[in-house]
């Protein structure tokens, strides 16, 4: 394809006059700018092998992967022990497989992740308020015009009505105001660049690498095309459409991604280059052809890229996991100077430049360089600020939480497993069986409730009864549970990370004065992790304001001599701060002894809470009624209110000892009735008793002349039978 392109570039040069001479020439030059290209790719690539090599010998890849490992709650006592099955049918689960590992107890407690995790956004309420710009932008101080704010001399000065003389306090305050403005426009500016791209975002990202890994690493600002929706009227209607701007913008960077100068030392600054990688799919290649934002690509380059395919990767990467049907590309963006000839050689223009080397970025992909651009900041520094949380001798990676809570978590993880491990042991006794007397009737030497053994011959009962002998293993609960106390306590003390700087109260109650002296000292180490980020995102901020005097799209009202100020240690530390002290205050400020304003107070504690404090005070009426009913009165008018109420009282009393006479009575005659009731009822129940004893009396003696008239009605029947008998007997009666 390439050659056909060339052929057809030369008849195309022979139409329009050139002679062989010339296209030769032609392509000789095109030649060595290939040539030239190449060769500027392969000092790339030596130089990335050398930072890439660099980073994996330090060791820090494989620190970064036990912080990963202990952040996931993965040790060598885990790893690999259980896989995901994936279900054979539609219809089936996903099942947990295990795979072995160590005969004991590999249970994982996982506190690096609640440290880490808890570290990061406790620093990112601090550092990255959501309500509030963590910098300022203000004009330089010009010593003269300083000077002439207390003068009482005249100055001359040129104004569209010609020149004016005015005093020079009145132009210096004139100069003032107006820098003011300007600097105020440029940080509103700034401001809302970054908040186009999100930057509180961006900043939660790199707090969270900085809590993980010690490092995080911010990239900008990087020219970012913005598109976004506008309508306008045209000839009656309304219209929508796409409008594309260019604004720049800021993201995080993976530090897996990110490879510094070796020579740099503790600045990625100090050093000569800097190598970002990153993943394209093919699609994207070909949009670097097709579309128009993406001005000066090398088509042929990529095109060669494409053709070459995704599996000619950097393999020097070592820790990088390389999957060899991947279909991304592996892309390199590299920052640094090259000679303006090399530059030229990938189709950049350099003439306004005269210096022999040149701050570009250039963009590479399976060792070839696809697009090389000047630098976007006149500085020519790097987009990138690197933030770590506890330094490293001569190396620019910090040490993060998961690197110092390791010992605790490692030794939380040996008691908490030896705890199981023993409680198993414990759990139940080691049985010792003499196989020689006795054997199980199933032939298995399991037990279980009633189960059937048999005695061998030769053996005696006696040696039956200590066929079995049970062994208890010990129990070393309390042992272990102090050296899992003891770890925790540790993790504590090795992060300087306590309850309290995690937002959260200690179990064990405290006096104000003590939890006073705690939160000064945890404050401490906030205002350290503040400084630090001043440090990191002064230098990012500025880059924004280089950009700003930069861009010809910017009006020159906002552009002039600015200083950046990074507040977050003087105001946004101290105002966390001041949120966790003045609640302790509480029993102070009610105290009328200490002199405080217990409404100022009050004041200050609900803006610490973000609550609305005008919303929920007393109205001013209401005020000036509480203040009214509360002063003194007129001394004859409280002598006649006195008398009245002293009448008033007398009524009352006549009226109360009346009313309990009346209820006296009432309760004396309710009594007097109840009395009557009660002998009535008594009087009642003797009667009845009365009757109920005369009745019975009656109905005994109609029984005893019933049974005597039934007694003698059978002796006159007996006597009547005998009778009979005898008659029949003897031929007579008696």
């Amino acid at each position: 394809m390439q050659q056909q392109e060339m052929m057809e570039g030369e008849e195309e040069a022979l139409e329009d006059g050139l002679s062989e001479k010339d296209l030769a020439l032609i392509e000789k030059m095109e030649e060595e700018r290939k040539s030239r290209l190449h060769s500027l790719a392969a000092t790339l690539s030596g130089k990335r092998k050398k930072a890439i090599e660099h980073r994996y010998l330090s060791g820090i890849e494989d620190e970064w992967d036990e912080c990963e490992d202990a952040h996931e709650g993965i040790d060598n006592a885990n790893r690999n022990t259980e896989k995901l099955v994936k279900p054979r049918t539609m219809s089936g689960r996903v099942t947990v497989e295990r795979q072995g590992g160590s005969n004991g107890s590999n249970l994982y407690l996982g506190i690096t992740a609640k440290y880490v995790e808890g570290f990061s956004a406790r620093i990112s309420d601090i550092v990255n308020p959501m309500d509030d710009r963590n910098f300022t932008i203000d004009h330089s101080p010009i010593p003269e015009i300083e000077g002439m704010k207390k003068s009482t001399d005249l100055v001359q000065v040129q104004s569209p009505a010609g020149v004016q003389t005015v005093p020079a306090k009145d132009y210096a305050q004139q100069q003032l105001d107006e820098a003011k403005k300007r600097a105020e426009k440029a940080q509103t500016r700034i401001d809302d660049w970054m908040e186009e791209c999100n930057i509180h975002a961006e900043v939660r990202k790199v707090t969270d690498s900085l809590s993980l890994y010690g490092t995080g690493v911010l990239k900008g600002p990087i020219p970012t095309v913005k598109r976004r929706r506008t309508s306008s009227v045209r000839d009656g209607a309304m219209v929508m459409e796409m409008v594309e701007e260019i604004i720049p913008a800021s993201k995080a960077v993976n530090i897996r991604n990110f490879y510094p100068d070796p020579a740099c030392g503790e600045d990625i600054h100090n050093g000569s280059f800097v190598f970002e990688s990153d993943s394209w799919s093919a699609k994207q290649l070909r949009e670097c052809m097709d579309s128009p934002e993406h001005l000066g690509y090398l088509h042929d380059e990529i095109m060669a890229v494409l053709e070459e395919g995704p599996g000619k990767r950097n393999m020097e990467t070592h820790t990088r996991k390389i999957v060899e049907d991947d279909e991304r590309f592996e892309v390199w963006y590299f920052y640094g100077d090259v000679s303006a000839e090399d530059v030229e050689s990938a189709g950049c223009e350099c003439k306004a430049y005269t210096t022999e080397t040149i701050p570009v970025v250039i963009t590479m992909v399976n060792d070839r360089v696809i697009k090389a651009a000047v630098s976007h900041l006149e500085s020519g520094e790097f987009p990138y600020d690197v933030w770590v949380m506890r330094r490293r001798a001569d190396f620019w990676a910090g040490i993060g939480i998961a690197k110092q809570i390791m010992p605790a978590q490692k030794e939380l993880n040996g008691a908490n497993r030896n705890m199981l491990d023993n409680a198993s042991l414990s759990g139940g006794p080691q049985i010792v069986l003499d196989d020689e007397a006795i054997v199980p009737a199933d032939g298995n030497m399991k037990l279980y409730p009633r189960k059937v053994w048999r005695k061998l011959p030769g053996a005696t009962m006696d040696d039956v009864r200590k066929a079995f002998l049970a062994v208890t293993i010990d129990t070393r609960q309390v042992e272990l549970m102090n050296i899992i106390q003891f770890s925790l306590d540790m993790a504590d003390r090795l992060t300087g990370f306590d309850l309290i700087m995690q937002g959260q109260a200690s179990a064990a109650p405290e006096t104000a004065t003590s939890s006073i002296l705690k939160t000064q000292a945890s404050g401490s180490m906030l205002r350290r992790i503040a400084r630090t980020f001043d440090d990191f995102f002064e230098p990012h901020v500025k880059r924004y304001y280089d950009y700003l005097m930069a861009d010809p799209d910017v009006p020159d009202d906002e552009k002039g001599d600015y200083c950046v100020v990074v507040h977050a240690s003087s105001s946004l530390v101290e105002r966390a701060i001041h949120d966790q002290t003045i609640i302790q205050l509480t029993q102070i400020a009610a105290n009328p002894a200490s002199g405080l304003d217990f409404e100022l107070w009050t004041k200050e504690l609900m803006k610490s809470q973000r609550m609305n404090y005008n919303a929920m005070k007393i109205s001013d009426d209401k005020k000036a009624q509480m203040q009214q009913a509360q002063q003194p009165a007129d001394p004859r008018t409280d002598a006649a209110n006195i008398r009245a109420q002293t009448d008033m009282q007398k009524a009352q009393l006549v009226q109360q000892s009346d009313m309990a006479e009346l209820q006296f009575k009432a309760q004396e005659a309710e009594k007097q009735r109840q009395h009557d009731m009660a002998m009535k009822n008594v009087e009642l129940q003797l009667k009845t008793m009365e009757m109920k004893l005369k009745r019975s009396i009656e109905i005994d003696k109609l029984r005893t002349d019933l049974a005597n008239n039934q007694l003698d009605q059978s002796m006159k029947e007996k006597l009547f039978t005998a009778e009979a008998l005898i008659k029949a007997q003897e031929g007579s009666g008696i």
